[in-house]
């Protein structure tokens, strides 16, 4: 008579219980103060006049925001949205609302900057992403140009990072929506960005309906631990199994 002994069954049940505290472990919460859109997205006007945001272990405040727009830029029709679908890389969606917007000469200058600090637990942010989402050059425009950039400073005011984003009508091939920085793992930083709107000629319409920032952190070390059990639980799991014969 043979026997299979196997240890696919008894080790699969710790393996799912370990991804799955993994994955309750990451998961991301969201929490704003003093915004009227409760614990989903803040106005800027309500960010610079002393609200937060939160995204699990990562709170986003001292809003700050300065104007040399050719017209001004209506704050409080800005929406900043928390973004929480990809645990370990929260970050920030910004929607104009039809203030990013030019015609003709008319230009949009405007610095915005916060702080994004590490609240509890060991993660430490390690890099961060820029990115361009939706924006339109006019059906007649000769060019247009839409650029946003980027400094990232860590507690002491040393630049630890920098980062561009554009979109040229003009110059198609000089267009580049996505960047990234990576860094020495911190527990705070001190994020600036400018943009900067504007057409070629009187008749050019520019319009930047929203742009994306990403965190991205190192998991802290119990996530890990976690996450490895599970892992190589099921891949114990998954060895063949063993025959034994009996007479």
């Amino acid at each position: 008579m043979i026997f299979r002994l196997t240890k696919k069954f008894s080790l699969l049940p710790f393996a799912a219980m370990g991804l799955l505290c993994y994955g309750a472990s990451v998961h991301a919460s969201i929490i704003t103060t003093n915004c009227a859109n409760q614990n989903i997205s803040c106005t800027l006007n309500e960010l610079v006049a002393g609200a937060s945001i939160t995204i699990d272990d990562k709170l986003f405040d001292d809003w700050f925001t300065d104007d040399a727009s050719t017209l001004p830029v209506d704050i409080s029709q800005i929406d900043v949205v928390a973004l929480d679908d990809q645990p370990l890389n929260p970050g920030l969606q910004f929607n104009a609302n039809e203030q990013f917007s030019t015609v003709g000469f008319d230009e949009i200058d405007f610095d915005l900057g916060f702080t994004v600090s590490v609240i509890g637990g060991e993660a430490r942010i390690k890099d961060n992403s820029l990115e361009l989402g939706q924006f339109t050059f006019g059906q007649d425009n000769v060019g247009g140009l839409i650029t946003i950039s980027e400094g990232i400073f860590d507690v002491t005011g040393t630049l630890v990072g920098d980062k561009s984003v554009i979109a040229d009508n003009l110059f198609p091939g000089d267009t580049s929506l996505f960047d990234a920085a990576a860094f020495s793992p911190q527990a705070s930083l001190f994020v600036t960005k400018n943009v900067v709107i504007t057409g070629d000629r009187l008749v050019d319409v520019v319009s930047l309906d929203s742009f994306t920032q990403r965190f991205s952190q190192i998991p802290e070390p119990t996530t890990l631990t976690i996450m490895v059990i599970g892992l190589v639980s099921l891949g114990i799991g998954r060895r063949r199994p063993v025959e034994v014969n009996s007479k």
